[in-house]
């Protein structure tokens, strides 16, 4: 019983997966970095590996609860599109890193127009503006009256697939 438990998560996990027909060959480098956001800033580009005023994938803002207390930070993209998807939050750095980088294809549903509660750790699937993919490790957040900041790892399947080779 137990064995057609773990065969049905696998199709299910298989059945929940977006095409990887367009894999990501062995010599293929796909676009990767790190960066800081800040709520100042107009938004990420992961086309453009930078801060973008014009066409931002995603931007983050200071997250406040009804007594307008701080209570972290959420991403959001400019016209609200379900862009989001929390794949993982871990109690460490190495084991975050670890599922981050273990992350072979990005999801086809389930994405969400807010990314609530941001918190190191925490790792992300982004659908772009484009509407491809891009995986998203959030290395660290600062909220506060003065300013949120989020800094983060990425890396991004410019070639439409949703696709990521294993590290």
């Amino acid at each position: 019983m137990k064995i057609l438990s773990i065969i049905a998560l696998a199709g299910m996990l298989l059945w929940s997966a977006c095409d990887t027909t367009g894999n990501v060959s062995p010599e293929e480098v796909l676009p990767t970095g790190e960066a800081m956001l800040t709520d100042q800033d107009a938004g990420f580009s992961f086309d453009k590996g930078t801060i973008d005023d014009e066409a931002p994938d995603f931007r983050i803002a200071v997250q406040r609860d009804a007594n307008n207390n701080i209570t972290g930070l959420f991403m959001t993209t400019p016209n609200l599109k379900e862009a989001f998807q929390l794949q993982g939050f871990y109690d460490t750095s190495s084991l975050a890193e670890r599922a981050f980088e273990g992350l072979v294809a990005a999801p086809k549903a389930n994405y969400e127009p807010l990314a609530q509660e941001v918190k190191p750790h925490q790792v992300w699937f982004v659908r772009t503006e484009s509407g491809h993919f891009a995986k998203l490790l959030v290395l660290a957040t600062t909220a506060n009256d003065e300013s949120g900041k989020m800094a983060f790892k990425w890396v991004y399947q410019p070639n439409g697939s949703c696709a990521f080779k294993s590290s």
